[in-house]
């Protein structure tokens, strides 16, 4: 599974690639070669400490899987999601599968994929420590001035905040359907990869709904607000739009 890894990272573009600090969570230039010593040092030797300064770890976020990619044959859609599902695609075929590679000790802060539209998720190399909280009015509200911005660490007040929280512990093989809106912090104690594709279902569209009328109102405060809220404007019409395109994808065909 390493081998793969390595030749994921090793041939996509450099731009293709957001690398972030363990620590910090800053987003990094390109770090392939930083990024390779480490996962390899703790591919070799379990006990190495990814804080040790030696070797500096960096995780990869939602890597595109190319069209001929090895790693991308082990995302293969299971049957029960075969029907009715309509996930999304690129050039209208292949499914638009991303990877997230992590080294250990490395904390996803909370965040959420998409709002339209659920992630089926694949573990393919160790496990992952999910802690989900789902789109309920009041998290939502609170995760409001917090969505798509750098606010710093927030998993704490999160734990103190949020209501209905669950664990979620995906091993390496495992499937799972997160659905819209799911406010989510992941924790990953080994060198881990997970991959994701979105997906709409008519199982899906009351919180889907519930969690685009979310956005698209936090999306009209934020034309007028601070220019770093501005500035997120671009990025939350383009995911609204990519999930309404989804939505009448699955219109379409429920109507014939």
């Amino acid at each position: 599974m390493f081998s793969l890894i390595e030749q994921e990272v090793k041939q996509a573009p450099s731009n293709s690639i957001r690398f972030r600090d363990i620590m910090s969570h800053q987003e990094l230039r390109s770090k392939k070669l930083q990024f390779l010593a480490a996962f390899s040092a703790f591919q070799s030797n379990v006990s190495h400490d990814p804080h040790d300064s030696s070797v500096r770890a960096y995780c990869i976020w939602d890597l595109p899987l190319a069209t001929n990619s090895a790693l991308r044959s082990l995302m293969s859609i299971p049957d029960e999601y075969q029907q009715g599902y309509v996930f999304k695609t690129i050039d209208n075929q292949t499914p638009a599968i991303s990877i997230t590679i992590t080294p250990p000790a490395t904390i996803a802060d909370c965040h959420l994929d998409q709002t339209g539209s659920g992630t089926l998720l694949k573990q393919l190399l160790g496990s992952k420590l999910f802690i989900v909280w789902p789109p309920t009015a009041k998290n939502l509200a609170w995760f409001s001035n917090k969505f798509g911005l750098n606010y710093g660490t927030m998993l704490d007040a999160a734990l103190e905040e949020l209501e209905s929280p669950f664990c979620l512990f995906l091993e390496q093989g495992q499937y799972y359907l997160l659905g819209p809106g799911y406010i989510h912090a992941v924790l990953s104690a080994m060198n881990s990869a997970i991959a994701g594709v979105p997906v709409v279902h008519s199982n899906l569209r009351s919180e889907a709904e519930m969690a685009m009328a979310w956005e698209s109102e936090l999306l009209e405060r934020r034309k007028d607000g601070t220019p770093l809220e501005r500035a997120t404007v671009e990025n939350i019409e383009r995911g609204l739009q990519e999930d309404r395109l989804l939505w009448n994808q699955l219109d379409m065909l429920e109507q014939m």
